[in-house]
């Protein structure tokens, strides 16, 4: 049997998780953004977590990346 390697890296991946809070419950609505540089100047992709705190990036290609995290916060007073 013969593999080719060059299908294999060129192949696209799903990147997913569970965002969760200090308290290990899950942190909803919040924004998931997909970085090619630590400098934050180059975003691949964008999505945002659903009730449970999953997140689901699709057709990641193969690399080091930079994953962030935004939940915004407000108070009223």
């Amino acid at each position: 049997m013969q593999t080719n390697l060059g299908n294999r890296t060129g192949r696209l991946r799903v990147l997913q998780g569970i965002v969760l809070d200090v308290q290990n419950s899950p942190v909803a609505d919040t924004v998931v953004r997909l970085w090619n540089d630590p400098e934050r100047k180059q975003m691949i992709l964008e999505g945002r977590t659903d009730g449970e705190g999953r997140f689901r990036l699709s057709d990641v290609k193969r690399g080091t990346y930079l994953l962030s995290f935004l939940h915004r916060v407000f108070t009223l007073m």
